[in-house]
């Protein structure tokens, strides 16, 4: 953990929404609306249920969300490896390979406390963010992997959506300074390169489309979520 990064986050994206110009005043309209009640957190929504909106009860939402957070961890899950492995359904077996989407049940809120330790351990170790080695977000593929590629695809650059998920399931299961440098990186890889597609997660360089949308909402969730109520 680091002391007082969550202070230091909020600082950097906050002068760095200020310097944006039209998508620093984007920033600051959708915080209004949340501030006004027009869009609701999302665990807002699943907790309300049907109150919001005359629907179904969400009893058996979070029920089948329950039986499948377990089939998940039964069927994907592996100790040795300290994460969620891809299965190939026509071989019939599991793929021995890291990516970053081995880390992406974080986002999940029922996960056993010893599979998301188990996760985190994972995510700061030598495959994606080990000490000392300046990596941005989250690497797609592993770093130790000899077939890794920072410049290829989903072979190793960073995607901001995949690292924005980490970020998220980091958060929610109380890794706040660890999520937040994960945002720091969002931004940071942004203000160097650009809405760019994917980045390389060392250099930092932007790689693929230019102007990518998705990178762009992202950011400005970052921003959003980042910005004291008062601003």
């Amino acid at each position: 953990r680091r002391p007082g990064s969550r202070s230091r986050h909020r600082s950097t994206t906050r002068s760095f929404a200020e310097g944006l110009g039209w998508l620093g005043v984007v920033v600051g309209e959708v915080k209004e609306r949340r501030r006004g009640g027009e869009f609701l957190p999302l665990e807002d929504h699943r907790r309300s249920g049907h109150q919001q909106g005359g629907g179904a009860p969400a009893e058996p939402h979070r029920a089948e969300a329950e039986r499948i957070t377990a089939a998940l961890v039964e069927a994907l899950y592996d100790p040795a490896e300290g994460m969620f492995l891809a299965w190939d359904a026509r071989q019939d077996r599991s793929l021995r390979v890291r990516t970053v989407g081995g880390l992406v049940p974080l986002v999940l809120p029922g996960l056993d406390r010893a599979v998301v330790d188990a996760l985190v351990a994972t995510l700061t170790g030598p495959s994606f963010r080990p000490e000392r080695a300046g990596v941005r977000g989250v690497p797609s593929f592993d770093l130790t992997d000899p077939s890794h590629d920072p410049q290829r695809y989903w072979r190793g650059p960073t995607w901001l959506n995949m690292t924005w998920l980490v970020a998220r399931g980091l958060a929610r299961h109380g890794y706040a300074d660890l999520a937040g440098a994960l945002e720091d990186d969002i931004v940071t890889l942004v203000d160097g390169a650009g809405l760019r597609e994917y980045f390389h997660p060392v250099a930092g360089t932007g790689h693929g489309t230019d102007r990518f949308s998705w990178s762009a909402a992202l950011l400005i969730d970052v921003l959003v979520q980042s910005r004291p109520a008062e601003a």
